[in-house]
């Protein structure tokens, strides 16, 4: 597989991990003593065939906790872990959702279970992908100390990260998107009604995974969330699939944008729709951020899925 390629500003680079430099968020301390251990993941987890030499992390996966919601680092070995429609609600969509993390952690539960299970009320099969990640210290404590280490480190630690960390998590989403068409009739999937969803760093695995050369591992449509909006570097391959997207206007990383990636879908006349929210920051997740119309933004994406077919 090929990736075409995608230009990554260092600038939102630097900002795509959620745990600041130390020296300029003091809370950093705060975030690790309330980091608590976590519980395994959802049962279900179904292991993603990896393309090439298997990753060898040198610390175990690990699982913890943060304000209530699941996140995980040092992931070696992708999975799928599905949540199926109740009985007679299917309708043979099918969605994978890549959670954000800045390729050194995920954050499971709010970019992930928790838009699967919402999805899978509405009909849609989902899939939660836990691609493999760039290797931090077995800790918590560890993880975070390793986060403001990058980003005080300027560019180059940063671009190394984005470097090596999306070309392998593009990999798994190809991988996974190639098992579940496989296995569709056994999901009671329609084979050609599978999208891809994404998170920030989990966005750019989304774009990845849609420009890449490879046609038979492109979703049939995409929903890249709080992701780079800028021009492509390269045309986009055909075929494109349909897209929706959104971003908040003060989002540190991708709020100033010049939307080139929303012209590209249109110069190919592909179905695009584009969501630019006054305020709600990055990273809001599926409950939003509080007091901002983010809070909202599953009724258009559920609108716009439904027009298509792709949800009940």
């Amino acid at each position: 597989m090929r990736l075409r390629r995608w230009t990554i500003p260092i600038a939102s680079a630097a900002l795509l991990a959620t745990a600041p430099p130390a020296q300029a968020r003091p809370e950093i301390a705060t975030l690790q003593a309330s980091a608590a251990a976590a519980p395994r993941p959802e049962p279900g987890e179904l292991p993603v065939p990896v393309e090439g030499a298997a990753t060898r992390l040198p610390a175990a996966e690990a699982w913890f906790s943060q304000k209530g919601t699941r996140l995980v680092h040092n992931v070696s070995a992708p999975t799928l872990t599905a949540f199926l429609p109740e009985p007679g609600k299917a309708n043979g969509a099918a969605v994978i959702i890549a959670p954000g993390g800045g390729f050194m952690m995920l954050s499971m539960d709010t970019e992930g279970y928790d838009v699967a299970r919402w999805l899978a009320s509405h009909g849609v099969t989902a899939f939660v992908l836990k691609y493999r990640l760039q290797p931090t210290p077995p800790t918590t404590a560890g993880l975070f100390e390793h986060m403001a280490g990058v980003f005080a480190g300027g560019p180059k630690p940063l671009a190394e990260v984005i470097a090596r960390g999306k070309p392998v998590a593009v990999a798994d989403a190809a991988s996974a998107m190639r098992l579940v068409r496989a296995q569709a009739r056994q999901w009671n999937i329609d084979p050609k009604k599978v999208g891809f969803i994404g998170f920030s760093a989990g966005a750019y695995t989304t774009l990845g995974v849609t420009l890449q050369d490879d046609a038979g591992a492109r979703p049939d449509f995409i929903v890249p969330i709080y992701g780079p909006l800028d021009k492509p570097a390269a045309p986009p391959p055909k075929p494109l699939p349909p897209m929706w997207t959104a971003v908040s206007a003060d989002d540190p990383l991708f709020g100033r944008t010049d939307f080139g990636l929303v012209g590209a879908w249109r110069e190919a006349g592909v179905p695009v729709e584009l969501h630019y929210y006054e305020n709600g920051g990055h990273g809001w997740g599926f409950a939003g951020a509080a007091n901002t119309t983010t809070t909202h933004w599953t009724a258009p994406l559920l609108w716009w899925l439904q027009a298509h077919g792709w949800a009940r």
